[in-house]
């Protein structure tokens, strides 16, 4: 068996690339040391940024004195640790590079001893010792604080680039007294191991979490021909092939590289016809329905095929591995002409053709599986997918939970399960990863009946059926053929690596890279549950307080006996009304004064959450916009948004007066226009235009619209651009654009902004300042509710956070309600069970 593979943890200290209050920080309790001395021991390591002066900790003494040990490196070769103690100069300097067996970025051990009878300080780092005398008065006081810390005189910001965990305490007897690990956690808390003392942090990111959560690496866009996308594991690089150029995408230096082929090209296939020839180091892209395949030389940076001609492929979604025995290209399955296949094709090199093989074992015919080697190199694992015993399509077709291993040598298939579970509704992306530690597998996973579509990566079992969700999602839009979903493992880097691929709009495709590190694990897995003992500790004092609260709830009696009362309302149980209060709207942040408040200031137009109109007076003028003056500022508003130089004249007789004469809707737009600029100037320097014939909506920055205003915010963040998400949050947790309004015309501004809402809201989710904040990630979910009660990422982004702040009948409340109305909806039942939802 192979071991274990290691999970990565401790906190990344934010550092001279942030923002001064975004840096990492630990202020400790007061600690549990006695007059003699104590010691505090730590792992760290030093990242390989630029600028790494700074703070690794700070020990403060009687609040006059401190001790510290700081990076003073100034460039990417040296790397030397100081103790300074006061205002002397540099007491220890630790050359780590001398230190023996020290590589860069490695873990290092560090531990301070402090002896206060003897006045000294010894450092230890990787097991060298350096002693040195401290100078201090008596002893009061001490404060321990790693990083940035703002406690008076000792204040700083100066971070240096670093990972730290297992923060130990000893007492001068060396004996435990407390041991932070940095591995689970509870959002910014932490826990201690000996007596579940709580330590809270600031801007912590947490290393665990790289295990949990996606990160998306990089964005490619393409002609709209689907590009050829593989992995190259020795260079754990992503291939992206186009009919003219590679793109190349390192994930060790995040550096995206495009060169233009030097002669031939690939077949233009819109099927995904690629893979990397690890024995041959070349690139093989193969067309099974003109009998050839292409290959791509690096050295010559050229493709021996000319054939630029696209033909129907007749294998859509298929499965391929080079073969360990003989190098030859294997395929299995696939789509075309309306039937599911379960061929297995052979491209031998030697021979330089094409065959059909004769296979023993029965497996049905399907698309949309996922193929992967599995215990030997010569077996071929082959999971789920979407097909039916006869092939053909109209009989049928279903998703299949199976798992077979077909023998590379002997072409055997052999059926290893198959799930009872047959509603789970889910194919899977091109590829699996199996991992040969605890014979398990994994593979990403989507719905197949739905275009806006979640990739979930499951932990699938060799021996049995069953399954984890892992990790969270990936947004995925599915058009069936014109999309496409692989998963590789990239051994240098120790990450998973999800590549997804669909067309944006009419001219181009949109290829997706995000990875996880390995092993993935689930977001339970890094959940530190605050200790039990602490809520018996409270039970203690509750019991010696409850004599105090009988001879209180007695002499309150009998004080309100002397008086009539009235009878109070029913009011529910205690966990009822918490249940009721989590469904209350949410607030969008608990930080910074919101942007708009539930009904908006003076001088406002409102489009979200419902039509208002304030006035510069703070009065609600709402109802004097009659039906008709009413759908004229929402078109002018709408279009003005849309186009930036508002509506035509044709267009707006069109939308609003297409069953009268030009003459009488022009009479009509002039006479609505005038009593709508007189409504607006109560409301203060809002104008109505007329510029080359569109009309169109302006005003000055005294009047604010909600709508105008969230716009440019959406956009920006979509863009990747940095944005207040504070107000982003607040301005959209206003609703839904004008729910009050139905219009025909109106339905695809309403779609549409809703759509751009949720994707900016499923952005907002994966960024890390976001994470780690529940309240900010409950309140992004009901944005998303508001649009699209339906959202599957919104209900397993608030029931987990729900779960993780300790309020599981919430989050199953939750649940309930989403899969009743989804029932009801859709018509079929949710493919989710709630320990699914909140693992």
């Amino acid at each position: 068996m192979q071991s274990q593979p290691l999970v990565d943890y401790g906190v990344r200290f934010l550092s001279h690339d942030v923002t001064k209050d975004e840096r990492t920080s630990i202020a400790f309790p007061e600690l549990p040391v006695d007059s003699k001395g104590f010691s505090i021991g730590f792992t760290m390591r030093l990242m390989g940024n630029k600028e790494k002066y700074g703070y690794i900790f700070r020990l403060a003494l009687n609040e006059t004195e401190s001790i510290d040990l700081i990076c003073n490196s100034h460039s990417t070769s040296s790397r030397n640790l100081a103790l300074v103690s006061g205002d002397k100069p540099d007491n220890i300097i630790v050359d780590l590079a001398q230190l023996p067996g020290y590589k860069k970025e490695n873990w290092v051990d560090v531990a301070a001893s402090f002896d206060f009878r003897k006045r000294h300080v010894t450092l230890t780092v990787n097991g060298q010792h350096y002693t040195d005398t401290l100078i201090f008065s008596r002893l009061n006081s001490i404060r321990l604080f790693f990083g940035a810390n703002d406690h008076g005189q000792f204040s700083t910001t100066d971070v240096p680039p670093m990972e730290i965990r297992d923060i130990k305490v000893f007492n001068s007897q060396h004996q435990l007294l407390r041991h932070w690990e940095l591995k689970q956690h509870n959002g910014n808390i932490v826990y201690d191991r000996t007596v579940s003392q709580p330590l809270e942090m600031r801007n912590p990111h947490w290393l665990i979490d790289e295990h949990i959560y996606w990160k998306k690496r990089a964005v490619i866009h393409t002609a709209l021909l689907r590009p050829q996308i593989t992995f190259r594991p020795d260079s754990s690089a992503v291939i992206i092939a186009t009919p003219d150029s590679l793109y190349t995408y390192p994930l060790s230096t995040a550096q995206l590289a495009a060169r233009k082929y030097n002669s031939g090209t690939i077949f233009p296939s819109p099927n995904n016809q690629l893979l990397f020839n690890q024995e041959r180091q070349e690139l093989w892209q193969y067309d099974p329905k003109k009998n050839k395949i292409a290959r791509f030389n690096f050295s010559t940076f050229s493709w021996d095929n000319d054939d630029n001609k696209v033909k129907e492929p007749a294998f859509w979604h298929h499965n391929k591995i080079i073969s360990p025995v003989d190098s030859s290209l294997i395929l299995f399955g696939g789509y075309g002409n309306f039937t599911y296949k379960n061929l297995v094709q052979r491209f031998n090199p030697l021979k330089g053709k094409w065959d059909t093989i004769a296979t023993t074992g029965n497996i049905k015919p399907r698309y949309l599986s996922s193929a992967g080697t599995g215990k030997k190199p010569t077996d071929l694992l082959i999971f789920g997918g979407y097909g039916n015993a006869s092939g053909k399509q109209e009989l049928s077709p279903e998703k299949l939970y199976d798992l077979y291993k077909l023998d590379l040598n002997s072409f055997t298939f052999t059926k290893l399960w198959e799930s009872k579970e047959k509603d789970e509704n889910f194919v899977t992306a091109n590829s699996l990863h199996f991992d040969a530690y605890d014979s398990s597998f994994y593979a990403l996973c989507y719905p197949i009946h739905k275009y806006a579509s979640t990739l979930y990566l499951r932990k699938f079992s060799l021996g049995s059926p069953g399954n984890t969700i892992i990790g969270d999602s990936i947004p995925y839009f599915f058009q069936d053929t014109k999309s496409y979903a692989d998963l590789f493992y990239s051994p240098h880097t120790a990450e998973l690596v999800a590549v997804t691929s669909y067309p944006v709009g009419d001219s181009l495709t949109e290829v997706t890279v995000y990875t996880i590190a390995y092993p993935a694990l689930s977001q339970h897995d890094a959940l530190q549950v605050a200790p039990s003992f602490a809520a018996e500790e409270s039970n203690r004092w509750l019991l010696l307080l409850l004599p105090l609260l009988a001879i209180l709830a007695y002499l309150t009696f009998r004080r309100k006996k002397v008086r009539v009362t009235p009878k109070p309302a029913q009011q529910p149980a205690a966990e009822e009304q918490a249940i009721v209060e989590s469904y209350l709207p949410t607030p969008a942040l608990s930080i910074g004064s919101p942007v708009l408040p539930a009904t908006s200031g003076a001088s406002s137009i409102s489009l979200l959450g419902g039509f208002q109109v304030i006035d510069r007076n703070g009065v609600n003028i709402s109802a004097a916009f009659t039906p008709s003056l009413k759908q004229l500022l929402v078109l002018l508003a709408l279009y003005t948004v849309k186009t930036g130089k508002g509506i035509s004249s044709v267009q707006m007789r069109n939308l609003l007066w297409p069953d009268k004469s030009e003459e009488s809707a022009r009479n009509n737009r002039g006479v609505n226009i005038k009593k709508l600029r007189t409504l607006l100037e109560q409301v203060g320097n809002v104008f109505i235009n007329n510029e080359g014939n569109h009309w169109l909506l302006t005003f000055d920055p005294s009047v604010h619209c909600d709508y105008f205003h969230v716009q440019p915010l959406i956009t920006d963040a979509l863009r990747h651009q940095k944005i207040d998400h504070t107000e982003l949050i607040q301005v959209a947790s206003k609703g839904s654009l004008l729910p009050d309004l139905d219009y025909e015309w109106l339905d695809s501004f309403k779609s549409d902004y809703a759509s751009r809402i949720i994707d900016v809201m499923l952005l907002l989710a994966q960024k890390p300042e976001i994470r780690q904040s529940p309240a900010n990630l409950i309140a992004i979910c009901d944005i998303i509710f508001m649009q699209d009660p339906l959202n599957e990422h919104a209900l397993l982004i608030k029931c987990r956070e729900l779960y993780k702040l300790g309020k599981p009948k919430v989050a199953k409340n939750v649940y309930d309600s989403f899969i009743n109305e989804y029932s009801l909806t859709i018509g079929t039942a949710f493919h989710l069970r709630f320990e699914e939802v909140i693992a």
